[in-house]
């Protein structure tokens, strides 16, 4: 058994699927035996630890409650430290030990590396991927380029930052117009299908970018893939990796939306909190097996590249022919246990092996060489200050 401080909500547009999903996970540490310590972060940025109260859905159908019933705390990026609690005094050490730190944020603020950043910087074992590799996955952008040099063929796009929109609008539509007058726009560093929207036409396309401006401050605007059918899995390890079963999510429309995959009729069933497991999808994929083993390949190849740690989600479309990387979601929503648990590895296990890989990166990473002595402070101080390094 481990204390896993469970950290979650967050400064995100995505902030009620973080709860959504660390709700699951913190069931899920329970019965794999784990003590659970819930830090919920408002949407304000203020940090609340709580006890039972924090593990029951129906609590945050009013977000005040865990401000109000929570106790202040901060973790300071300082190795000593650690964790600590707002008393009469001010700040004071927590006396909770914590074994495993498990962020479970969607979106900006915590899962794009900053919090495995500050994380990181107290020396606590970290379950997911670190700071490049949440970095990295979190800007669709840069993800392509990586993947697009790994030989994974990608769909092509124009990248348009706020500041060139404002300063070159005309040089970005005819850039744009190369790629057809059927594309999708969706906000760079955004996830829960938030902000993504189909254009059609040159009004649509203005329209689309000036709302997905409204949420990142870059836009990726890319061509419609004809017939397309999207194949997602799902990969843990630290390296050796092992795949999920693949899925092919349904969609109501022509985008696989926010409410496809949180507000359908099944995601409340029997007053579970269900999550992205209540989405519509087939199991496995209904592509031909080649595609299958191509899809397993290029996202363990994707996903070493990038020093990829814990679990994560890789998204590909397929048009009949063609194979073409889309995004990877690093900390994916319900931790894709739906994938798992089809593949023959139940939720608690899953998590269970989540800590463990954990504390096992941990581990190899006390063995590395973090500092290295030389004489050059002694020679600095006879010398002076004369600037120059």
């Amino acid at each position: 058994m481990r204390n896993v401080l469970v950290l979650y909500g967050g400064v995100s547009t995505e902030h009620e699927v973080s709860i959504v999903t660390a709700l699951q996970v913190m069931h899920a540490l329970k019965g794999a035996g784990h003590k659970v310590l819930p830090i919920y972060v408002s949407k304000s940025g203020e940090w609340y630890m709580g006890g039972d109260k924090f593990l029951e859905p129906s609590f945050y159908q009013n977000l005040n409650n865990p401000v109000k019933d929570g106790k202040r705390v901060v973790l300071p990026p300082d190795r000593e430290l650690k964790l600590l609690g707002k008393g009469m005094m001010g700040f004071g050490g927590v006396a909770e030990e914590i074994g495993v730190v498990f962020p479970v944020f969607h979106g900006k603020n915590g899962e794009d590396g900053t919090m495995q950043g500050l994380v990181e910087l107290t020396g606590l074992p970290l379950v997911g991927c670190g700071v490049g590799a949440s970095a990295l996955g979190m800007d669709k952008y840069l993800a392509k380029r990586v993947a697009k040099d790994l030989g994974i063929e990608v769909v092509e796009d124009v990248l348009v930052s706020e500041e060139e929109w404002g300063v070159n609008k005309k040089g970005l539509l005819s850039e744009i117009d190369k790629l057809g007058s059927d594309v999708f726009v969706k906000p760079n560093s955004l996830g829960s299908s938030i902000g993504i929207t189909r254009a059609k036409s040159k009004s649509e396309l203005v329209n689309a970018i000036e709302v997905a401006l409204a949420y990142d401050s870059r836009v990726l605007v890319e061509k419609a893939v004809k017939n397309m059918v999207e194949v997602n899995i799902s990969i843990k390890g630290n390296d050796p990796y092992q795949v999920s079963i693949t899925e092919q999510p349904l969609t109501s429309g022509e985008v696989l939306s926010f409410e496809d995959k949180y507000i359908k009729p099944g995601a409340k069933k029997s007053g579970k909190t269900q999550g992205m497991a209540a989405a519509d999808r087939l199991m496995p994929a209904r592509v031909d097996k080649k595609i299958i083993k191509a899809v397993e390949e290029m996202a363990i190849r994707f996903f070493r590249a990038i020093g990829g740690k814990g679990i994560a989600r890789v998204d590909f479309m397929y048009d009949g022919k063609r194979l073409y990387f889309n995004e990877i979601n690093t900390m994916p929503g319900s931790l894709a246990f739906y994938l798992w648990e089809k593949t023959g590895v139940k939720f608690d296990k899953l998590v269970d092996e989540l800590v463990e890989l954990a504390v096992s990166d941990w581990q190899k990473k006390q063995k590395k060489v973090t500092t290295f002595e030389s004489n050059i402070l002694s020679g600095f101080a006879k010398g002076g200050v004369k600037g120059g390094a």
